[in-house]
C-alpha cells in the first residue's frame, strides 16, 4: 500500500514537472517570436524609403548638395531611372552611383512622389570644407599678375573681376553667374565680421558715393585680405582695411 502511494506521488510530481517544462517552452517560444518580430520591425523602420522616379529632361545636372553653386557629380537624360530617397525644398535627394546626390525637382517625374519623405536641412557648420577652401585660395594665388581684361575669363591671360572669380570656382566644380551683380545671388549673406576664406566680397566701385550697387567682386583669402582682378593692376591682393575698400564695401556671401 505504501509503495503504491509513493508511486502515485512520483507520477504526480513528474506530471507537474513536465507541465512546467511545457509551459516554459511555450513561453520561451512566444518571447522568441515577439523578439524576432520586434527586430524585423526595427530593421524595417531603419530601411530608407525609396521611390522609383525618372528624369524628365536631357543633360540634367546631378549635384553634391541641394543648390546650384555646388559640385556637379554627373548628368542624367530623359527617362533615366532615379532612386529617390528624400525631398528638401525644390530638390530631390537620390541615390546616384551608390552615393547621396541631389536633382532639381522640376526635372523629376514619378508615380508616387507624394510619399517621398521630407528631409529637414541641417544647420550650416561654422567652418565647412576648409581643405577645399584652402585649395581654392592657393589656386587663385597662382594667377597674381594676370592682366585685367574687360569681359575676360581666361586665367593667366586676361580676366575682369567676375571672370576671375567665376574661372577660379569653375576649376572646383562650383558654378557662378557671370557678372558681379549676379554672383551675389550664388551664396548666402555673411556678416563682414564673420568672413571665412573662400567667401566672395562685393563692392560699389563706380566712383560715386557708395549706394550699395555692386560693381566689383573679390575672393576673401583670410587675415582681412582678398584677391581680385583690379582694373589698374590686374590680379592682386588687397586688404579690406584700406580706405578705398572700407568706403566701397557692400556685402559678402558664402558659397558653401
Amino acid at each position: 500500500m505504501e509503495s503504491y502511494f509513493r508511486r502515485g506521488i512520483k507520477i504526480a510530481v513528474t506530471g507537474m514537472m513536465i507541465g512546467l517544462l511545457s509551459l516554459s517552452t511555450v513561453y520561451a517560444d512566444e518571447v522568441a517570436v515577439e523578439t524576432t518580430v520586434a527586430v524585423q520591425e526595427e530593421q524595417e523602420e531603419k530601411q530608407p524609403i525609396e521611390v522609383l522616379g525618372y528624369s524628365t529632361g536631357d543633360r540634367v545636372n546631378i549635384r553634391k548638395y541641394p543648390n546650384t553653386s555646388c559640385q556637379v557629380l554627373g548628368q542624367v537624360n530623359k527617362k533615366d531611372p532615379l532612386r529617390i530617397t528624400g525631398k528638401q525644398g525644390h530638390w530631390y535627394q537620390i541615390c546616384y552611383n551608390e552615393q547621396e546626390a541631389w536633382i532639381y525637382a522640376d526635372y523629376v517625374g514619378g508615380g508616387d512622389l507624394t510619399s517621398v519623405p521630407v528631409i529637414e536641412p541641417l544647420p550650416p557648420a561654422p567652418i565647412s570644407n576648409s581643405t577645399e577652401k584652402q585649395a581654392i585660395v592657393q589656386y587663385a594665388k597662382q594667377f597674381i599678375g594676370t592682366p585685367y581684361r574687360y569681359g575676360g575669363t581666361v586665367l593667366g591671360k586676361g580676366v575682369d573681376c567676375s571672370g576671375f572669380t567665376q574661372a577660379v570656382m569653375k576649376n572646383f566644380g562650383i558654378s557662378l553667374n557671370r557678372c558681379s551683380g549676379d554672383q551675389v545671388y550664388n551664396g548666402q549673406y555673411v556678416d563682414k565680421s564673420q568672413l571665412q576664406i573662400g567667401d566672395l566680397v562685393f563692392f560699389d566701385t563706380r566712383g560715386r558715393k557708395n549706394q550699395g550697387i555692386i560693381s566689383h567682386v573679390g575672393l576673401y583669402i583670410g587675415d582681412g585680405q582678398f584677391i581680385h582682378a583690379s582694373t589698374n593692376h590686374g590680379v592682386v591682393i588687397n586688404h579690406l582695411s584700406e580706405a578705398y575698400y572700407v568706403r566701397t564695401y557692400v556685402k559678402a556671401v558664402r558659397l558653401f
